[in-house]
């Protein structure tokens, strides 16, 4: 069972001992045919600063593999979609049902809500942050077959 994410990636800085490292995903579609015509292919760049005491030995362009436990991964899920969906829904029904406002302001007061929960998750970065952990190693040094980016 796979226990770990893993990503390619590529090194673009070095700042002391935290090597920011540029992952390109491409969507699903990035092999279809009709892409050229379709508005949903893309592809995006996420940048990730990983703090690690081996930064001297990575350098800039060079390719790497980007890992975190899968349990961060279920983690992300759950703060970024699953607790804002229970937030929109509660809401949505309390407003409904139990204090019989209009659907206008019950959809408006769950808006609300889910903009606040973002607002204080970006407030804690720090603690959010915290909760994730990243690790880095050389493309070259991973066993080939074991990175499927």
């Amino acid at each position: 069972m796979v226990s770990q994410i893993k990503h390619r990636g590529v090194v673009s800085s070095i700042d002391g001992d935290c090597v920011r490292v540029t992952i390109t995903r491409h969507s699903a579609c990035s092999s279809c045919k009709a892409k050229h015509f379709c508005s949903s292919s893309e592809s995006k760049d996420k940048v990730i600063d990983i703090p690690t005491p081996l930064a001297t030995s990575f350098s800039p362009s060079e390719e790497v593999v980007v890992m975190a436990a899968l349990s961060q991964g279920t983690t992300a899920v759950v703060l970024a979609f699953v607790i804002p969906l229970m937030l929109f829904v509660g809401a949505l029904v309390a407003g409904l049902k139990l204090l019989l406002w209009s659907e206008p302001l019950s959809i408006g007061v769950a808006f609300l809500l889910i903009l606040l929960y973002y607002l204080v998750l970006a407030l804690n970065r720090r603690w959010v942050s915290s909760k994730f952990s990243f690790s880095i190693e050389k493309l070259s040094d991973m066993p080939s077959g074991t990175v499927s980016d």
